[in-house]
């Protein structure tokens, strides 16, 4: 079941920025030009610092001007990363920040997109068709943009082991049999795998079972093996038809 919370997510987003802020990672008086990728026509906006866009004085208005459908029962269903950035880029300000507290969920949207930048190692951006249904999406991590298209498979069995299951996968794994001097870097998050080839991005692999992982970006497969007392000593990694083994080092 699907729930509405609306509005309650802003409780969350202004703990998030507390965190981050008792965690040094930013300051309430961080700019949305330190903070932001984008190049602001006017300065006053750019000067916004993140405190007025959690306390709602920050001058912007409720809703963006380039929001396609604002009064309807979702309007912001086709808005993205992208729309808010172009309306950053031209956005003036009605008055010098701070203002009156004046309810603006554009503000609280922009402050998420500040946390996600600092709190996530990577983000994804949605991509919709001519009947605005979801059809791909992009993975962007590490300066790189990975793009992947929706197909008619049903969703993949995945599976969520505990934190001390992944770290026994943390390991490198010798791939040299295959490229030369590479390895296979594998790295345990409390929620999930991450692994990198060399020369390659690090990107997410999920459990669809017992010491098996598979990447949700390319079509590859990881499978561990263990020795007799259980313990993880290589894995293999299947793309293009082959599996290549690769022992711990």
């Amino acid at each position: 079941m699907l729930f509405e919370i609306g509005s309650i997510s802003k409780v969350f987003t202004g703990v998030l920025l507390a965190d981050a802020v008792l965690e040094g990672k930013l300051t309430l008086d961080d700019t949305l030009t330190q903070r932001l990728p984008v190049k602001f026509g006017y300065a006053g906006a750019g000067a916004v610092t993140l405190k007025q866009l959690a306390t709602h004085t920050s001058c912007l208005p409720r809703l963006p001007a380039n929001v396609l459908n604002p009064e309807g029962d979702d309007p912001y269903a086709q808005y993205d990363r992208k729309a808010m950035f172009e309306y950053l880029a031209s956005a003036k300000l009605q008055a010098q920040p701070p203002c009156e507290p004046a309810y603006s969920n554009l503000g609280v949207a922009i402050l998420g997109v500040v946390l996600e930048t600092i709190l996530v190692d990577a983000q994804l951006s949605f991509h919709r068709n001519a009947s605005g249904q979801i059809a791909g999406l992009t993975l962007h991590q590490n300066g790189q943009d990975v793009p992947a298209r929706r197909d008619a498979a049903p969703p993949p069995h995945v599976e969520f082991p505990s934190p001390t299951a992944l770290a026994e996968y943390a390991e490198e794994y010798d791939f040299g049999n295959f490229q030369p001097g590479a390895t296979i870097t594998v790295r345990a998050t409390p929620e999930v795998l991450l692994a990198r080839l060399t020369g390659q991005q690090e990107l997410p692999v999920f459990s669809i079972g017992k010491d098996q992982f598979e990447y949700d970006v390319v079509v590859a497969t990881l499978t561990f093996e263990r020795d007799q007392a259980g313990k993880v000593i290589a894995v293999v990694l299947h793309q293009n038809g082959r599996d290549m083994r690769s022992p711990k080092r």
